[in-house]
């Protein structure tokens, strides 16, 4: 059955809304981390490219965890001084 036929039937629309349900808060998310972080790039490619949220998913958790990670240890005097 090609493409096409198969997203014109009932069950090809519930694969249609259920892919556009997954990727639209992933995307939405990573547009907001990298708007954020100010990375142009990122942003441009997350925009344009669809790859059903794999690239969001990569970028959130891999590409913009090491911002949390130098953020986490820049707090670590204050946690100190605290206590």
């Amino acid at each position: 059955m090609p493409l096409e036929a198969f997203f014109q039937t009932a069950w090809g629309s519930v694969v249609l809304i259920f892919l556009i349900l997954w990727q639209l808060p992933w995307k939405g998310y990573a547009l907001w981390k990298a708007a954020r972080r100010k990375e142009i790039v990122w942003f441009i490619l997350i925009f344009l490219i669809n790859t059903l949220a794999i690239l969001e998913i990569f970028y959130i958790f891999y590409v913009a965890r090491d911002h949390v990670r130098k953020a986490k240890k820049g707090w670590k005097w204050y946690r100190k001084r605290k206590k």
